[in-house]
């Protein structure tokens, strides 16, 4: 649910000064005023805006009481002075409104207000708002109660905005909600009286001017009647909002004030509130309005955002296809890149790959013109990619220049043990009270006017009424089921493969959409007594750790010479220079990693200090599927299958041993993760090592070495149960 984001507060016309004259005080109460600063002060807000008539004459102590009064009020709220936003009305600079001569009689407000002629605007990036201030008044005679914004005060204005646009926070302004305050009103109120003696002279060039400067919304007074009102103007594609205060001081004419809230998810509200005679503070009722509902809100952010980014999109679709091992190959399409005409567009683009469980394999990136695809260039950002995350650039190979014909790109990679596939594993994968759910999102990040996004399930079997479909704003989150909130936008297709389609119209740049799916329970084996038994074994292997003597350790290291002089004896023909790598790893349930117990190789080598996490490797990966994996350096023809994760990747020292072969075997109790002791690693750097044969093209020959190394793996597993069983006697 969206939350408030920006409060602020509008008031008009206060009119301080009629409570001295006796025949006046029925039409102005301080009272009414002091009950609206109260009831301003619950509310909360960051900005206050008083868009003129804050005196009835301009006169030093009618100007004085409005400031004292509008000074109090941002400090009872906490705020800052450059908080308030206060500007003159024809009745600060002109006696009863009419008459004076302005370099004279706006003497006395510039004294009461010495900083509002200074800087016109107020930019706060955090909060996401830009307010910029005008003086409506006639720059020398008063013309009745009439209006004028001059050139004079507009050209200030582009000047401002246009700063804006050239400095370092261009993004954050261009994608702030834009006010202008002005005194007079540049539309006729409805059901408001003539507007003879009260027009805003070139209120057409003036709304031309906000329009065309994406002003969002347009507050003023001078009328004492309320009105909210949109037009659109052209070139802009959007209606421009102008909002009427009304008076907060008069009390013939209903005095009220406006509560403007900007929200988390981009739309905009206005509440009235007024004081009924001899009640309190109270919602006007039919007075609240929707300044941009959520359509509005989304319309508005494609269009800010397509000016503070350098290209924007027909359609952004993303596929996530989850595989039965837990992996995941991510794709993403833009499709119909545009620029605006005159712009610069930049020929990269940048993208970041995160995740907190599995390793990246496989970025690649395409583009599509009209007439050709081709591979473009994909660069990390650092010589060495970590394992886990990253950020990578695409060239795109363009000279620079907007360009109105749409083209394409698309980039993909896939994430080895990227998701969980069952609550099995994500017991082991991730924190412990973590909801049994795994899901995949796509974020907004360029403007887009339709987004797409598909899961693939090869075996997760779904029941459609469990999907839940999450929409992220920042810190703010919308949750709901998939099938009951958003039908209209999602498709579920039976399998396997099991398929969700989700469709998203305007989504808003920022956004991040995501759908989550129930992991299913697995036979539990918990509390079986072979679990137990595997639990107590690898316990006990743990504290081997650091030890190369004992009874258990030597018994395991003839295990694994063994079976390293038989693969010798097996070799085609002799390598001097081989070097082979035979371990057991233990599943330490605690730490959540393979640990290496027993190795060959000597103390001092760095093998020693791995620790695997699950599913990760080749040794991870077998602990996690619990079936025998094999990798050869030069057999790799697929991302996907590249397993391995190398000395360098790990970033271990570069002398670490380097494998041209490796084999990893489960060393099992039962077929669950707690009846696993660990993993058998064998491997080799030598390309004529007797391991090849379980490469073999000879079906025959292969499932022979195949069940090798399943008896070896049992009979260590045997051999480890039987020592505990009868333990050797200890000398006396």
């Amino acid at each position: 649910m969206a939350t408030p984001r920006v409060k602020i507060a509008h008031l008009s016309d206060l009119h301080f000064g009629l409570s001295r004259s006796p025949l006046l005080r029925k039409v102005f109460d301080k009272r009414v005023l002091d009950s609206f600063a109260d009831h301003i002060v619950i509310q909360n807000p960051q900005l206050i805006i008083a868009s003129g008539d804050l005196a009835n004459n301009p006169t030093s102590w009618q100007l004085r009481q409005a400031c004292q009064f509008l000074e109090r009020l941002c400090r009872n709220c906490r705020l800052s002075k450059d908080r308030l936003v206060v500007i003159p009305g024809n009745h600060d600079v002109s006696f009863l409104g009419n008459l004076g001569y302005k370099p004279f009689t706006s003497r006395w407000f510039d004294r009461v207000y010495p900083s509002w002629r200074g800087r016109r605007y107020l930019f706060d990036k955090d909060l996401g708002i830009f307010v910029y201030w005008f003086d409506s008044n006639p720059s020398k005679f008063s013309s009745f109660a009439r209006g004028q914004v001059t050139q004079d005060e507009l050209q200030r204005f582009k000047q401002c905005i246009e700063g804006h646009r050239g400095s370092k926070e261009a993004h954050e302004f261009l994608r702030s909600f834009k006010i202008a305050v002005v005194h007079h009103h540049p539309m006729a109120v409805p059901y408001s009286g003539s507007d003879t003696f009260l027009l805003l002279n070139g209120a057409g060039d003036f709304l031309s001017e906000m329009a065309k400067h994406n002003v969002d919304l347009v507050i003023h007074g001078h009328k004492h009647h309320w009105g909210f009102s949109r037009a659109r103007i052209y070139p802009r594609d959007e209606d421009i909002r102008v909002l009427a205060g009304g008076t907060a001081g008069r009390l013939g004419d209903q005095p009220r004030y406006n509560l403007i809230t900007l929200l988390s998810d981009g739309t905009a509200e206005v509440k009235v509130f007024y004081v009924p005679p001899g009640g309190t503070v109270e919602e006007e009722t039919g007075k609240r309005t929707a300044i941009f509902d959520l359509e509005g809100a989304k319309t508005r952010a494609f269009l800010r955002n397509v000016q503070a980014c350098d290209r924007h999109y027909r359609q952004i679709s993303a596929v996530t296809r989850v595989t039965a091992e837990g992996d995941v190959h991510f794709r993403k399409t833009f499709k119909g890149m545009q620029t605006e005409p005159g712009t610069d567009c930049a020929n990269s683009q940048t993208f970041a790959i995160r995740s907190d469980t599995g390793y990246v394999r496989g970025v690649k990136a395409w583009m599509e013109t009209s007439d050709r695809r081709f591979e473009l260039p994909c660069k990390p950002d650092k010589p060495r990619p970590d394992l886990h995350s990253g950020r990578w650039t695409l060239d795109f190979e363009r000279s620079g220049e907007a360009s109105s014909d749409p083209v394409g790109f698309e980039y993909g990679y896939w994430i080895l043990n990227g998701m969980a596939r069952n609550q099995e594993d994500a017991r082991v994968m991730y924190e412990l009270g973590r909801e049994p759910y795994e899901s995949a999102w796509v974020g907004v990040t360029q403007p887009t006017k339709k987004l797409s996004f598909r899961i693939v399930l090869e075996n997760s079997p779904l029941n459609p009424k469990e999907l839940k479909y999450i929409v992220r704003a920042g810190d703010d989150k919308t949750e709901g089921s998939l099938s009951e909130d958003f039908r209209e936008g999602a498709d579920v297709r039976e399998g396997p493969p099991f398929q969700i389609d989700v469709s998203v119209e305007n989504p808003c740049v920022g956004y991040v959409y995501e759908v989550k799916w129930p992991l299913h329970a697995v036979g539990e084996t918990q509390d079986s007594a072979s679990a137990a038994q595997a639990r107590f074994l690898r316990n006990q292997l743990l504290k081997l750790i650091g030890k190369q003597d004992g009874s258990l350790a030597d018994l395991i290291n003839k295990k694994l010479t063994a079976m390293q002089e038989w693969l010798r004896s097996q070799a085609p023909f002799h390598d001097s220079a081989e070097e082979m790598d035979l371990s057991l790893m233990v599943w330490d349930e605690e730490k959540r990693v393979l640990r290496t117990v027993a190795s060959l190789l000597p103390p001092e080598h760095r093998s020693w200090s791995w620790e695997v996490h699950f599913g990760d490797g080749l040794a991870g990966r077998t602990l996690k599927l619990r079936k025998r994996l094999l990798y050869i350096a030069d057999h790799i023809r697929e991302e996907k299958h590249r397993y391995y994760i190398s000395a360098e990747e790990a970033g271990t020292e570069a002398s670490a041993f380097k494998h041209r072969i490796l084999l990893s075997e489960p060393v099992l109790l039962g077929d669950t993760i707690q009846e696993v002791l660990g993993v058998l690693n064998v491997g080799s750097n030598s390309d004529s090592s007797a391991l090849y044969r379980f490469a073999s093209p000879d079906s025959a020959e292969a499932g022979r070495w195949e069940r090798w190394s399943q008896e070896k793996a049992g009979d260590l597993a045997v051999a480890i149960c039987e020592y505990y069983a009868n333990p050797p006697k200890q000398p006396a």
